[in-house]
């Protein structure tokens, strides 16, 4: 099988710094993956974290992921915050999982949350 290219940053990647750091960030488990020998179109469990304030943000956080098909675990983090572990099953090809990445970061920002690690 031919190694699939990382394509450049899309017109969203492009539209903000947040947007941006996402795309490198997928792009570098992508990196990984076919490094790994994985083929990125295969889908398969992909746990995003994203870390909240409190656990009250935290549950209202993981009520919406839920409702796109994440299961949420919840986890301490420093400092008070919260960790969810929210995983579904996803293709790691760019655009997809950037898009996913965003989702989550969108879900996230009205609890004052940040999407903080890609599995």
């Amino acid at each position: 099988m031919s190694s699939p290219e990382i394509p450049p940053p899309n017109a969203l990647a492009r539209s903000s710094e947040l947007a941006r750091g996402h795309w490198d960030a997928c792009a570098e488990r992508l990196r990984a993956a076919l490094a790994a020998g994985e083929d990125p179109a295969v889908p398969r469990p992909v746990t995003h974290t994203v870390a909240l304030p409190s656990p009250e943000a935290a549950d209202l956080f993981a009520e919406v992921a839920g409702v796109r098909g994440f299961t949420c675990k919840m986890q301490p983090g420093p400092e008070g915050t919260v960790h969810v572990r929210a995983t579904r099953t996803d293709a790691i090809g760019l655009p997809h999982i950037h898009n996913v990445v965003m989702e989550l970061t969108e879900f996230a920002a009205p609890y004052d949350g940040d999407h903080v690690g890609l599995g």
